[in-house]
């Protein structure tokens, strides 16, 4: 199963709605001027969510090895997350610190 597979079955599972990959966003997030996350947010176009037609989602590796791999899904809420902010909204799954707050994504 390739990332993309694996991201869409964890919106299916997580929201309830398919999926389409729209588009892949390299991000690079700093802090204080260190680098703290370097990576891929991945977009999606959803089909028949009742609330929003896109989600962006990554996975990144973990320390623990009985889970190895933690997928990040974020849905668009308007006008609270673009790509290059990673996760800025209440509608995150898989973060749970996570508000609208941005500064939070440095825990991940």
């Amino acid at each position: 199963m390739t990332n993309i597979e694996e991201l869409q079955h964890v919106i299916r599972k997580l929201h309830g709605a398919e999926s389409t990959h729209r588009a892949s966003v390299p991000v690079k997030e700093a802090w204080d001027g260190k680098t703290i996350w370097e990576g891929t947010v991945e977009v999606f176009n959803l089909h028949g969510h009742p609330e929003t037609d896109t989600a962006y989602a990554w996975s990144h590796e973990t320390d623990d090895p009985e889970n190895p791999k933690r997928h990040v899904t974020v849905l668009q809420s308007s006008p609270c997350f673009i790509p290059s902010r990673r996760c800025t909204c209440r509608n995150c799954s898989g973060v749970p610190q996570c508000s609208v707050n941005p500064s939070l994504s440095r825990a991940l």
